[in-house]
């Protein structure tokens, strides 16, 4: 359990380290010591956190206020329901049950749900919903392997531009809901949309496919 959080975290330039790394430094080992398959393994089956402040800054990179910035990140009302049943990279087992939260750029996240597995070098989502106050992302099927760079996507996304201008401010000049029906796989550097079906309020209807041999 987990109340009235505050985290700070930062870096004074992307390539620099974290503001906490003297801890880091402070419990590593000079020596590495072998393990085994009867090695203790942690399990966090279940995880409360509420009413909590995360924020995350670049130094040296410049803020964008009324839009979201990766290098400048303000949460309030951070609230989540977390299980991790298996930490072990080879076989993850994490839930969230429900997360939400509110961003100083105006973002506001009403709650996301998530199942996270990995076997092996496969890692995969069996459950994503993002819910925004208007937007809605569901990932059906969500799938990478580290060994050979193989990725699925597979879902459905209902966007209000509004929302999602605060990724990109061009998007304010669209007023109708976007629904997207999409799924994109490959093998990195290759990308293959499958399937988009795309349509723009009762303006426009998309349907296609495409490739990119190497990004």
């Amino acid at each position: 359990e987990l109340n009235g959080a505050y985290v700070n975290v930062s870096q004074k330039t992307p390539d620099d380290p974290f503001n906490f790394q003297f801890l880091i430094d402070a419990f590593a080992s000079d020596t590495t010591e072998e393990t085994s398959s009867s090695s203790m393994k942690i399990a966090i089956n279940d995880i409360n956190i509420t009413d909590s402040r995360i924020h995350y800054n670049v130094l040296s990179e410049p803020e964008t206020p009324g839009l979201f910035n990766p290098y400048h990140i303000s949460v309030s009302n951070f609230t989540s329901h977390l299980k991790l049943p298996s930490l072990d990279v080879a076989d993850l087992q994490a839930e969230i049950l429900s997360l939400s939260l509110q961003e100083n750029s105006g973002l506001s996240v009403k709650n996301i749900e998530a199942v996270f597995r990995s076997k092996d070098t496969k890692f995969w989502s069996e459950k994503l919903k993002i819910e925004l106050p208007y937007s809605e992302l569901q990932a059906d099927s969500l799938e990478y392997n580290l060994l050979n760079s193989r990725f699925l996507l597979k879902g459905n996304f209902l966007l209000v531009p509004s929302e999602m201008a605060l990724f990109m401010a061009e998007l304010n000049q669209l007023n109708d809901t976007i629904k997207a029906q999409t799924r994109i796989s490959g093998k990195l550097p290759a990308i293959y949309l499958d399937t988009l079906l795309l349509t723009y309020g009762d303006k426009m209807a998309l349907d296609g496919s495409a490739y990119i041999d190497d990004y």
